[in-house]
């Protein structure tokens, strides 16, 4: 059974919502937050939704705002999941608030500093090692199989999609060196990953080539894309590149597709 750790705000039981996420086995915890928001409206009829400033963790930085349900919001919650845990532990929160309602359930409002420190810091460590490996199967499924499969992936793991025909409309204002980016290239949202502008120029001549384009000088190549690297975002992923600066001029986060160059 879950630890569950009620505390009691303005003489009521409530839970967190880190609490409810790593019971019901959330891959990434903090997700939670999201459903609690695109539900707002219905936990607003069962009480009070408000966020709340969490304690820092151990090692410090800012606060991040976190969510503390009543009962009727946290059955809710758990039942509007759909994780395969939901039935389980929407059973055991009823047994939790029930004891504490009956005194047999101590609650937990002086829960020092340093305890929900620790918990934060688990949890921030679960996401991630989850969110690395999914970065790391995604960018293997997008260079074995193409960008479809990498989206697929994407989906399954529950990330955010960003809106494809607004990106597209928005990089398509930018030029013609977003389009060669969408479609020559893949924003991997890994930093160390580290390409030559010599090869994205390269790869600029053979698209302009396949869509019959007259390119721009190699300055004016050189000279741009700096700056749509402080905007750029791919489709297809959601992640952009930055300029590299060292002694060999190139970008991170970016690399050529190798299926476009091979066809």
């Amino acid at each position: 059974m879950f630890d569950f750790a009620i505390q009691e705000i303005d003489g009521e039981a409530r839970m967190r919502d880190l609490d409810i996420a790593m019971a019901l086995e959330f891959e990434r915890p903090r997700k939670i937050r999201e459903l609690i928001v695109r539900r707002s409206a219905e936990l607003g009829e069962l009480g009070e939704v408000r966020p709340t400033a969490g304690r820092t963790s151990a090692q410090g930085g800012a606060p991040s705002e976190e969510y503390w349900l009543n009962e009727k919001q946290a059955l809710f919650i758990c039942t509007k999941s759909e994780t395969k845990m939901a039935l389980d532990i929407t059973i055991q929160m009823i047994e939790v608030f029930s004891a504490w309602r009956h005194g047999q359930l101590v609650p937990r409002s002086t829960a020092g500093p340093s305890e929900v420190g620790q918990r934060d810091v688990i949890i921030a460590a679960i996401e991630d090692v989850n969110f690395d490996r999914m970065m790391t199967l995604m960018r293997e499924a997008r260079v074995t199989h193409g960008k479809s499969a990498a989206q697929r992936l994407w989906l399954q793991a529950g990330l955010p999609l960003p809106d494809a025909e607004a990106v597209e409309a928005e990089q398509a204002q930018k030029g013609e060196l977003a389009l060669f980016l969408r479609d020559y290239c893949i924003c991997t949202g890994d930093a160390a990953k580290f390409t030559r502008t010599a090869e994205l120029l390269v790869a600029y001549k053979h698209w302009c080539k396949a869509v019959t384009r007259a390119p721009l000088s190699d300055g004016t190549f050189a000279h741009r894309l700096p700056s749509l690297a402080k905007t750029y975002l791919d489709p297809a992923t959601g992640f952009g590149f930055t300029k590299h600066k060292a002694s060999v001029s190139g970008y991170l986060g970016v690399v050529v597709d190798p299926f476009v160059m091979a066809a």
